[in-house]
């Protein structure tokens, strides 16, 4: 009789230290502070599994954030690098939401993944940004303002305006430079090839470019005499206009 007494008395022990065991909160210890958390405090990375408490892995985001690093990889495994084989873990758009970050820093997370597709593009001329696909843009050697009215057009390199109708387009100005000269008749010093513009006065040209010292008819482009000497570009010039087609 004793013995079914003290086997009712263990099973209802068992059944209490059950009961405790299931009712009692789970913990676990964070891969930053090393802190032993309730479960309910958990951030865990995917895949690798790694878990955090939500202060410390907030804060870790954030300082990725505002550092523009992206992806954020899981702490713990890009300290175990070396010898990992698995996976390393990124911390993902639904674990930042679940954190509680403030908007801005939401909308800075948002811009960081979208950067690896697409590149913000600002139009210099207004206030104007978009963004566009990164191939696209690394592929372009001019860009447009993607907004309606607007289409201003520039040089990615220079970031010089682009006239649509305009000379074809160059960053040291060479082409434009030439379309110039062409539309005002300008000619070229037969020597350094540096343009020139006569406003008035005779046809006898002078270059003005240091150590080139050539003196040439503006009207048929030829090579006169190439001196320093005063007396031999006069004499040149004489020599020349006797049998110039002008």
């Amino acid at each position: 009789m004793l013995q079914l007494q003290f086997d009712e008395e263990d099973r209802l022990l068992a059944a209490e230290r059950a009961e405790l065991a299931a009712a009692a909160q789970h913990v676990f210890d964070c891969g930053v502070c090393m802190d032993t958390l309730p479960e309910d405090s958990i951030a865990r990375i995917e895949p690798c599994g790694h878990s955090f408490c939500r202060e410390c892995i907030r804060e870790f985001v954030v300082s990725q954030i505002q550092s523009h690093r992206f992806p954020v990889l899981c702490p713990t495994c890009t300290a175990e690098q070396a010898n990992r084989a698995e996976a390393i873990g990124k911390v993902k758009r639904e674990l930042v939401l679940d954190i509680g970050i403030t908007e801005e820093q939401y909308e800075a997370w948002i811009e960081l993944e979208m950067s690896e597709f697409f590149v913000r593009l600002q139009c210099p001329k207004g206030s104007h940004s978009s963004f566009i696909d990164r191939e696209e843009f690394n592929g372009a050697r001019s860009l447009v303002c993607p907004f309606t009215g607007c289409n201003y057009m520039w040089c990615k390199g220079c970031q010089r305006e682009i006239i649509p109708d305009g000379p074809e387009h160059s960053c040291d100005g060479s082409s434009e430079l030439k379309h110039l000269a062409e539309q005002q008749g300008w000619k070229y010093c037969p020597t350094c090839n540096t343009p020139c513009e006569k406003i008035s006065g005779c046809n006898f040209i002078s270059c003005i470019s240091p150590g080139c010292n050539s003196h040439f008819c503006y009207k048929c482009s030829e090579l006169i005499v190439r001196s320093a000497v005063p007396a031999a570009a006069l004499q040149g010039k004489s020599q020349h206009y006797t049998r110039c087609t002008i």
